[in-house]
């Protein structure tokens, strides 16, 4: 029996390996070594954001801003400014639904991006064959 990971085993792999912990965190593994994990630390800062209590969320709203978004930000995601500004004019008074768009644009850059790659790489076919 050959120890080679197929590309169809992968595919058929892609949700579990997104929604299960040993996944993400080989996931977010190989976004540090591509330099790029601030993608998944802020889309999972915004699934946290979005299931937080009205009364934290200015608190997180501005936390999230501050570490993701702001230009100088220390963790700072490829957002266009279009939707920057938009997050900058309703930081004041931030609702569950604030970070949505934002979200999904990384999400977005993630799937068309970043997963692709990792799905090939040696990271995900060891841990493929680990599971």
């Amino acid at each position: 029996m050959s120890s080679v990971v197929s590309s169809g085993s992968i595919q058929r792999d892609r949700f579990h390996f997104g929604t299960c912990s040993g996944g993400l965190h080989v996931f977010r593994g190989f976004l540090r070594s591509e330099f790029s994990e601030e993608n998944l630390e802020f889309w999972l800062a915004c699934e946290d954001y979005g299931v937080s209590r009205s009364n934290l969320q200015k608190t997180k709203a501005s936390s999230i801003y501050s570490q993701f978004i702001n230009p100088d930000a220390p963790k700072e995601v490829n957002l266009d400014a279009e939707t920057r500004e938009a997050l900058l004019s309703v930081m004041d008074s931030p609702c569950a639904d604030t970070f949505k768009e934002a979200q999904q644009k990384i999400y977005n850059l993630m799937a068309k991006d970043s997963f692709p790659r990792f799905l090939r790489s040696h990271q995900c076919i060891e841990a493929i064959k680990a599971f």
